[in-house]
């Protein structure tokens, strides 16, 4: 696995993207700031997001031009429209539930 640092200009976004996050990119964008990019950004060969809508926007919204992108080019694009609704379902889920809510925590 090789994470590579792309120009942010050069990863497009899934056009298809089902997911409304907005809430999401500024708390997305503070961890960044704070911790670092501990997750890169998953892309297809061609540079379309699979996972990583919401760091994009957040790396956008802090003015960053460059990000870690991961080269999912193990995938065949079936592969990759699995694992993208995959994404989808859990994230949208995983919103709703509180950091409380978390397996070990109290």
């Amino acid at each position: 696995m090789k994470v590579e640092q792309w120009k942010i200009g050069d990863i497009k976004p899934y056009e298809n993207n089902p997911r409304i996050n907005e809430d999401a990119v500024e708390k997305t964008a503070m961890s960044i700031r704070e911790y670092g990019w501990q997750q890169p950004i998953v892309v297809d060969h061609d540079g379309v997001i699979i996972v990583g809508h919401t760091r994009l926007k957040a790396a956008k919204s802090l003015g960053l031009t460059e990000c870690p992108v991961l080269v999912a080019e193990d995938l065949s694009g079936a592969q990759a429209k699995a694992y993208r609704t995959q994404g989808f379902r859990y994230y949208g889920q995983r919103q709703t539930v509180s950091i409380a809510h978390e397996p070990g925590k109290a």
